[in-house]
């Protein structure tokens, strides 16, 4: 593992940027700067080389109490600590970007005690999920994550990949909307294998085919911890819901599935009446916007007097 220590004077004193080589022995690097923007370049610059794994500065920032105080703060750029009393740090919306992640990162490496993070909405990209999964491998506190819309692609998805396989406290992960597509579902879904704490995970809106289906079947396979999955708005299809539900015979953890707006049709409203013919888990169904006819809803409704399970199956919006 490597250190790279950049000293500042006065009011931005970074302590360690810790670094894991992607390739390469163990180097020490020592830099000074003059401002936060320099320490963004340097660690930018670094990270095309290297995996950041940590990175925490000396606390000689405002105590912030409220969610408006740590906002002014970032956007001046300037280092943020939270106070105890604060349990949940809600920055939907807020267009941070990558600078920001990096001053959430590091206020959140001191002691804290936020169990939820929303960051939905703030510009992350690719350098800016890099410190909030750098985050995650050594925080202990956080239960719930919220990163939807944040344009993270394959490269954040592996990143948040190797931070579930070191994270035993997250619960609930929300990635919906991020462009992680087949590939980016593939990095999740190895991870996940690993995983044994997160309970739910959102994957909606992500261009996920039934390519991607076939990883997640293999994850849920393994997995005996995930009770909620939500693929909504996506595009798996009959081939899709294919591939989910044989695995879901044999999973009885997941007890609740979104599939809305796949467009599976009535083919794939079939195999969710053999799904619920033989699962005895399953007991929340969200089918709504997925082009079922009356035959198919007739099938799905006609399930019910065999499965006992179910108390919630969603089937508007599917008149054709």
């Amino acid at each position: 593992m490597t250190s790279l220590k950049i000293e500042m004077p006065e009011n931005h004193h970074v302590k360690e940027i810790t670094l894991i080589p992607k390739e390469a022995d163990v180097v020490k690097v020592m830099e000074k700067t003059r401002n936060i923007e320099e320490i963004r370049q340097i660690v930018s610059h670094v990270s095309e080389c290297y995996d950041i794994q940590h990175v925490s500065y000396v606390p000689k920032a405002k105590i912030c109490g409220s969610r408006d105080q740590v906002v002014k703060e970032i956007k001046k750029g300037k280092d943020i600590l939270l106070a105890d009393h604060m349990t949940a740090l809600d920055l939907f919306n807020d267009y941070i970007g990558e600078r920001g992640a990096l001053i959430v990162a590091s206020g959140l490496h001191q002691p804290n005690n936020i169990t939820t993070l929303d960051l939905r909405v703030n510009k992350l990209g690719r350098k800016g999920i890099h410190y909030i999964a750098a985050l995650l491998k050594k925080n202990q506190t956080i239960t719930t994550l919220r990163l939807g819309n944040n344009s993270l692609g394959v490269a954040g998805a592996q990143c948040m990949a190797s931070a579930l396989k070191g994270n035993h406290t997250l619960e609930n992960l929300d990635l919906a909307q991020n462009e992680l597509g087949d590939e980016g579902v593939l990095f999740i879904s190895l991870a996940l294998k690993e995983n044994n704490t997160l309970k739910t995970i959102s994957l909606s809106g992500n261009d996920i085919s039934w390519k991607g289906t076939q990883y997640l079947g293999s994850m849920l396979a393994e997995n005996k911890s995930l009770t909620s999955l939500d693929l909504g708005r996506n595009r798996i299809g009959s081939d899709g819901v294919q591939w989910i539900t044989k695995v879901l015979k044999e999973n009885n953890t997941l007890t609740s599935l979104d599939v809305q707006r796949n467009r599976i049709g009535d083919e794939g409203a079939a195999f969710f009446v053999s799904l619920l013919e033989e699962n005895d888990f399953l007991n929340a169904l969200h089918l709504q916007g997925n082009f079922i006819g009356p035959a198919g809803a007739y099938l799905l409704v006609s399930v019910l007097k065999k499965n006992h399970t179910l108390t919630m199956l969603d089937l508007s919006n599917n008149c054709r």
